[in-house]
C-alpha cells in the first residue's frame, strides 16, 4: 500500500513490512519524495497494511489493515484514533474533500465517518458481500464502490451511503468476475 500527500512531498508505504524486526508487527514508512530520505517509520501497526490514504488537507493518514483502520496525525505521525468493530480485513479507505472517511471491509459493510472519525453510518445492503474499494468524487457527494465477488460498481451517497445508481458496465472486461478498483 502507498499514498502520496496532497502536496506531493511525502509518500507513505506499508504492507508486510517490519515483521522481522518488530516482533511480528508491521510498519509504515514515511519518505520525503524530494530527497528519497526516510523521515519516519511508524511501528507496531496491528496488522499488515492493505491501503493508505492522506486526507485532502494532509493532516491525516488513514491506514487500513486486517483489524480496522488507524488514523495518524501527520504533524507528528502519532496514532490519533483506532477505528474498530470490523469483522474482517479493511481493503480500502477514502477521504472526501471535507475529510469525511469511508471504508470498505470484507465483512460486507461500508462505513462512513464524520470529520472527527465518529461512525455515522454502516451499510450492508450492497451489490456484493465483499466490497473491495471506495472512492469519493471531488465534491464528496458521491462514493463509488467496487467489489471482489461481483462484477458490479455502485455509486452511493457520500452523506448517508444510500444507493444513487449503478453504472452500466455490462461491456466491461471482468474476466475474474469482479471489478476491484474504482476511482472518480
Amino acid at each position: 500500500a502507498c499514498a502520496l500527500s496532497p502536496d506531493g512531498k511525502t509518500a507513505a508505504m506499508g504492507g508486510h513490512t517490519g515483521q522481522e524486526w518488530d516482533s511480528g508487527k508491521t510498519s509504515i514508512y514515511i519518505i520525503n519524495t524530494q530527497t528519497g530520505e526516510m523521515i519516519n517509520r511508524i511501528t507496531n501497526m496491528p496488522e499488515r497494511i492493505l491501503d493508505l490514504q492522506f486526507s485532502s488537507d494532509g493532516q491525516w493518514l488513514a491506514a487500513a489493515h486486517g483489524k480496522g483502520v488507524c488514523i495518524l496525525n501527520t504533524s507528528n505521525w502519532s496514532l490519533f484514533k483506532s477505528l474498530e468493530g470490523y469483522g474482517r480485513s479493511v481493503y480500502s479507505v477514502a477521504f472526501a474533500k471535507a475529510n469525511q472517511l469511508a471504508s470498505a471491509c470484507y465483512d460486507g459493510k461500508l462505513r462512513l465517518y464524520n470529520t472527527q472519525f465518529k461512525l455515522i453510518k454502516t451499510d450492508s445492503s450492497l451489490a456484493g458481500k465483499r466490497p473491495y474499494s471506495v472512492s469519493f468524487d471531488r465534491t464528496g457527494d458521491k462514493l463509488a464502490v467496487g467489489y471482489y465477488d461481483v462484477p458490479d460498481v455502485e455509486v452511493r451517497s457520500g452523506k448517508d451511503l444510500s444507493l444513487l445508481y449503478k453504472p452500466d458496465i455490462k461491456n466491461a472486461d471482468s474476466a475474474f468476475n469482479h471489478i476491484l478498483i474504482v476511482s472518480f
